[in-house]
């Protein structure tokens, strides 16, 4: 479960970090580009950037960090993993987990070692292994509860349009 909202956090601070390009690329071709094809594209590169980027060099993303959670590497030869596997993890294990309706994360579920296929396929694992301190459990609520605020008004704001 840890997993999984940690992911949510992630992604929600990815949409976030996106917001700016998306925006700027509107912005600079003087509202010829439409928000739809390119806002997705460029916003599944930054997700990518971002989650590889952060783990790269902190272990960790904000999402994990809430959560106590950091990714090493299922080889015993060291303890994190390098760039490459940090990229084929959140490009392609990430696109094959979700492929057929997200059971790729269930897989998680039943194995030993909570690995998903993109960890399989990346030779990574999450771990808990930092510590959560009050202050993070406290940032944690806020953040969630203001994505499910967001989410919510996403929701209204699609009922009043659509009528």
């Amino acid at each position: 479960m840890a997993r999984l909202m940690a992911l949510v956090c992630d992604v929600f601070v990815g949409f976030i970090i996106a917001l700016a390009p998306i925006f700027g690329l509107i912005f600079l071709s003087a509202g010829r580009v439409q928000g739809d094809s390119w806002s997705i594209a460029l916003f599944v590169l930054v997700f990518v950037l971002y989650m590889t980027v952060a783990q790269f060099f902190f272990h960790t993303t904000v999402g994990k960090r809430l959560f106590g959670l950091q990714i090493r590497t299922a080889a015993k030869s060291r303890a994190y993993p390098d760039l490459l596997e940090l990229m084929i993890r959140e490009s392609a294990g990430r696109y094959l987990c979700q492929w057929w309706l997200g059971l790729g994360f269930l897989a998680a579920t039943y194995d030993s070692m909570h690995m998903t296929w993109a960890d399989r396929l990346a030779g990574t694992v999450v771990v808990r292994s930092l510590p959560v301190s009050r202050t993070m459990k406290i940032v944690r609520v806020v953040l969630i509860a203001g994505i499910v605020i967001a989410l919510g008004l996403m929701v209204l704001g699609l009922m009043f349009v659509t009528q």
